[in-house]
């Protein structure tokens, strides 16, 4: 077993967390919250190479916009379950993950340069769909806000996250300029930087991914299930917490998605953890038998939206 720490705007070398100031209430909710339990489960075989920094649909399963691999000698491994890896790596101010106890033991993984921080024998990369929707945002006073967006004062860039991921695929080591409240700014694609070009201000940009909306397990692209070990990379297997719901008396039962029974639930754990780690603060509403629930993530209580009925729920 090993555990996962996100990274939020830390130092590169320092595995626990040191923020940098104006992190937000939402931030900071889920650096204190957010620890996976994880298994590795690892099976070695004679996998199909790649080059380091490959994005390429070709390797993707049919209707999957991403996939998290680990490198280990001449093998990639798929890591099962990766929508975990994927939920911190679209937030903006997650800078990386720090896995402990692995088979290679402590690792870091930097989501900025996209590679295992202090280690030569372990690679990490993500494969990416051309269909791969990538939202762009600059750090401000009070935190991360998304290109286009409206700020808390009314005002909205007319650049937004689609010009600049198309200027961006153009050439990824140029610029781009645009004009905002009578000052022009240059962002820098190499450095992701923004300057204003009269202040000589200059402030942090990212680009990440749109984290995929919660889907129900039967319909899901591929994203949303365990990467098959029938494949021919080896495959880590990451198993997430258990969410489970109070019955009658004092039993607890897990969260199952079920199809074609009088049970029937559009959710299950792998669901419920990525939206909790997106915002532990949220909610989520799902289906059970036809009826639809409400779950919140920051009571921990499911709610009946027709009868009311509310019953505890926790996450072990």
């Amino acid at each position: 077993m090993y555990c996962v720490h996100p990274e939020h705007n830390c130092k590169p070398n320092v595995y626990y967390l040191d923020s940098f100031s104006h992190v937000t209430a939402h931030e900071t909710k889920v650096k204190e919250s957010l620890w996976l339990i994880v298994h590795f489960i690892s099976v070695l075989s004679a996998g199909a190479m790649a080059s380091y920094y490959e994005s390429s649909d070709d390797q993707l399963e049919a209707g999957k916009l991403y996939k998290w691999q680990f490198e280990c000698g001449q093998c990639w491994m798929d890591i099962a379950n990766d929508l975990f890896l994927e939920a911190q790596y679209s937030q903006p101010f997650t800078a990386g993950i720090t896995l402990y106890n692995t088979p290679w033991g402590a690792i870091s993984i930097d989501f900025q340069k996209l590679q295992v921080r202090h280690r030569q024998d372990v690679g990490v990369r993500r494969l990416s769909s051309t269909h791969t929707s990538w939202l762009w945002y600059f750090k401000g006073e009070q935190g991360w806000s998304q290109y286009g967006e409206t700020d808390s004062q009314g005002r909205c860039t007319k650049v937004n996250s689609a010009t600049l991921e198309t200027e961006y695929q153009r050439n990824p080591q140029g610029s781009y300029q645009f004009n905002f409240s009578s000052y022009t700014y240059e962002i820098r694609f190499r450095d992701m930087c923004q300057e204003n070009l009269s202040t000589a201000c200059k402030r942090q940009v990212q680009r990440r991914p749109s984290y995929p909306g919660t889907v129900s397990p039967s319909s899901a692209p591929a994203y949303a299930v365990q990467t098959p070990l029938a494949h021919s990379m080896s495959a880590l297997n990451i198993t997430p917490p258990k969410w489970q719901f109070s019955g009658n008396g004092k039993n607890w039962h897990d969260f199952q998605h079920r199809v074609g029974t009088n049970l029937e639930c559009s959710t299950d754990s792998v669901l419920l953890e990525a939206e909790y780690c997106k915002n532990p603060q949220g909610s989520i509403t799902f289906t059970v038998s036809g009826q639809s629930y409400l779950l919140d993530f920051a009571t921990m209580t499911q709610t009946n939206t027709v009868f009311g009925t509310i019953r505890k729920v926790r996450r072990v």
